[in-house]
C-alpha cells in the first residue's frame, strides 16, 4: 500500500491520543450525476459523493477508517466536510428517538471503550440508570429499579441476565481496583445494552411506521379495487 502524504488532526479511539494521524489510503466513489442514456439524451440522477480515508495513529499504530459524504442538496464550500462517520473503531451507533439523557451516556461508553475499560463499564451502568430514570422506575437502588420495570413489563423478563451483567460489570468498573475484562467482553456488553435500548426506544417506532406504510398501501389497493 503506497503512503499518501496527508495528515489529519483527529483523536484515536484506540489509545486516546489526539493529534496528526497519517492518511495511508483514500477511496472515493460517486453515485448519480449527469449521463447520456442509450438514446443519446442527457439525463441527471441525484448525485452523491463518498470518500473513505484510512488513517494510522503514530502512537499506537492502530487504524481508523472514516467516511465523508456530500450530495447535490448540500450547500458547502470547497474542501468543507459535511458529514463524517467513523466506521472503525465503532464509536457511533444509531440512537434515533433515544432520549438525550440515555444516548449521551451510551455514546460516552463507545468513545472510551478502547481507552479506559473502567470508565466504559461505569458509563454503561450509568446508561442503564438513565433508562430507569426515563421510564420512571421506583426503588432505592439500581437493582430494585430494574426489578420494578420488569414487574410492570417495561423491561422484558427474558433479558434479566442483560440487566444483571451491565449492573455488575459497572459496579466492578466503579469500585474495583483491578478489573479483568477482555475487549471481547466489553464489546459484547455494549451490544447487549444496545439491544435493550433498541427494544425500548427504536424498534416500537420502526414497527409503527412500517405498519402505517403497510396499512396505507393496502387501503390504496382496496380503493383501487372498489
Amino acid at each position: 500500500m503506497n503512503q499518501i502524504k496527508e495528515q489529519i488532526i483527529m483523536q484515536c479511539y484506540h489509545c486516546g491520543n489526539k493529534g496528526l494521524m497519517n492518511v495511508v489510503n483514500i477511496i472515493t466513489q460517486q453515485f448519480g450525476g449527469t449521463f447520456v442514456n442509450s438514446f443519446g439524451d442527457v439525463e441527471h440522477e441525484f448525485e452523491e459523493h463518498y470518500t473513505w480515508k484510512l488513517l494510522l495513529c503514530p502512537v499506537c499504530h492502530m487504524p481508523t477508517l472514516y467516511q465523508t459524504y456530500t450530495d447535490e442538496s448540500m450547500e458547502y464550500e470547497e474542501n468543507q466536510i459535511n458529514d463524517i462517520k467513523i466506521l472503525y473503531p465503532e464509536v457511533q451507533m444509531d440512537l434515533t428517538n433515544v432520549p438525550e439523557i440515555v444516548a449521551s451516556n451510551f455514546e460516552s461508553a463507545l468513545r472510551i471503550k478502547n481507552i479506559n475499560t473502567d470508565m466504559c463499564l461505569t458509563a454503561l451502568r450509568k446508561t442503564l440508570e438513565m433508562i430507569c430514570l426515563d421510564k420512571n422506575a421506583s426503588g432505592k437502588n439500581l437493582d430494585s429499579k430494574i426489578k420494578n420495570l420488569v414487574a410492570i413489563n417495561v423491561f422484558p423478563k427474558e433479558l434479566d441476565n442483560a440487566y444483571y451483567l451491565i449492573r455488575k460489570y459497572g459496579n466492578d468498573g466503579t469500585h474495583s481496583e483491578n478489573v479483568s475484562v477482555s475487549n471481547y467482553e466489553v464489546e459484547e456488553l455494549i451490544r447487549i445494552l444496545y439491544n435493550v435500548i433498541n427494544y425500548l426506544y427504536m424498534l416500537p417506532i420502526k414497527l409503527v411506521n412500517m405498519k402505517n406504510r403497510y396499512d396505507s398501501s393496502n387501503h390504496m389497493q382496496e380503493v383501487t379495487h372498489d
